[in-house]
């Protein structure tokens, strides 16, 4: 029996790691007050599945010059 629950909290700490991996940009950007974190949230999620999309929000949110942030 324990080891049915250990499979089920392993499964749900990755399952909650990768979600917030998949996010990163957006939580990135929000933490940082990006201009465009709305614009960066929902092309991560529309196109962040693509390694190429994700690349490019977090290329995106890296290369935002600080004197435009709030």
């Amino acid at each position: 029996m324990m080891d049915k629950i250990e499979t089920v909290i392993a499964l749900g700490l990755l399952l909650a790691a990768g979600v917030m991996l998949y996010f990163m940009p957006a939580i990135w950007a929000f933490n940082d007050k990006h201009p465009k974190r709305v614009a960066i949230l929902l092309f991560n999620l529309f196109l962040g599945w693509t390694l190429a999309g994700w690349i490019a929000l977090m290329i995106w949110v890296a290369t935002a010059s600080r004197t435009n942030r709030r």
